[in-house]
């Protein structure tokens, strides 16, 4: 043909490379396993949890070395509200992305205003997760 070839789109990506380890704490597999896939390619270790009680063991296991976590607000038997707290009593220091299906108002910008440090609302694209990352990652650290 004789038309023009189409320019390349290039879209700029925050750089999260980073080192460290990421808690992953969602109840819904599918999504706990593409977000552990993608953080991991950015060079984070990864460590995932389906509830709050598994999240809490693997914070107080592993809290020296834990960069953030990413937990699910709606969660069955321990919320995510709950395991925040618990997460808090743990590790004070450690800084939380909280994600939900639900907007940020309600629940979520009450745990924002208790020291969650960003929100990322359900379903999310890489994009969406790299800006929520970089948010928590240049969040100051909690007050104790």
């Amino acid at each position: 043909t004789d038309s023009q070839v189409a320019a390349e789109r290039t879209t700029s990506r925050p750089d999260i490379s980073g080192k460290g380890t990421v808690l992953v704490v969602d109840d819904e597999e599918v999504l706990r396993r593409a977000c552990a896939r993608l953080l991991s390619k950015m060079g984070y270790t990864i460590l995932t949890a389906s509830g709050g009680r598994e999240a809490v063991e693997l914070v107080r296991e592993h809290r020296e070395h834990l960069a953030f976590v990413i937990l699910d607000l709606t969660m069955p038997e321990m919320s995510g509200a709950a395991t925040f707290e618990a997460i808090r009593e743990v590790a004070p220091e450690t800084k939380v992305l909280l994600s939900s299906g639900f907007s940020a108002e309600g629940e979520a910008s009450q745990l924002l205003a208790r020291g969650c440090k960003g929100f990322i609302q359900k379903p999310y694209s890489l994009d969406d997760l790299l800006q929520a990352v970089r948010t928590t990652l240049e969040a100051p650290l909690p007050s104790a």
